[in-house]
């Protein structure tokens, strides 16, 4: 994932960072992250 990262990508390395902080602590707590090419939605599992 680390394309995302500009400049050749739209993230810099500190939203990256977050972005990948936040994936883990989802999914430590049981939900996940939903990723479209607009938006990230957070949802929990059943």
């Amino acid at each position: 994932m680390k394309h995302f990262i500009e400049p050749k990508g739209f993230l810099t390395e500190a939203e990256y960072t977050e972005l990948i902080e936040d994936m883990k602590a989802t999914y430590v707590c049981g939900e996940y992250l939903c990723m479209s090419p607009y938006y990230i939605y957070t949802g929990s599992k059943k």
